[in-house]
């Protein structure tokens, strides 16, 4: 993995079509935004918690990945899966993004842990999206906690 700054390429495993992440890799503050390039598709994933007023309001705090005109929430303070720790300075980051299982659209690896002394590595995949998601859970999950 090499890291510039706001610029992250990543080369998970040969095979592995890497995109290109302009923005924010870093998803635990309102706000960050990524843009993630393959090819001709261009996807943003943000975080959103302001409320109407433009305060910002933890309790909204969602990550959102849009790709065209498809739209889905990865993750939502409101309903966090059964196995999430509590949120304390989370670590959302996106550790690669690209083509993993070769058809053409964009998959993620990200730490979507809400905790920031533990790891929750969700791989994302194209095809296991359903009819109304971009990406969906690939059943590779690697969790732990430690200093």
């Amino acid at each position: 993995m090499i890291l510039f700054p706001n610029v992250l390429f990543a080369q998970e495993a040969v095979g592995d079509v890497s995109a290109r992440i302009e923005g924010d890799s870093y998803l635990g503050e309102i706000g960050n935004q990524a843009e993630i390039l393959l090819g001709e598709i261009m996807c943003t994933i943000y975080v959103g918690g302001l409320q109407s007023n433009k305060e910002l309001a933890p309790e909204k705090f969602k990550i959102t990945l849009n790709c065209g005109k498809k739209t889905q929430v990865l993750w939502d303070i409101e309903y966090p899966a059964p196995d999430d720790y509590s949120f304390d300075d989370p670590k959302f980051l996106i550790e690669w993004a690209g083509d993993r299982d070769g058809d053409g659209a964009i998959d993620l690896i990200m730490d979507m842990s809400a905790k920031y002394s533990c790891w929750k590595k969700v791989t994302y995949l194209s095809t296991k999206a359903t009819e109304n998601e971009i990406v969906g859970d690939s059943g590779e999950v690697d969790t732990g906690c430690g200093c």
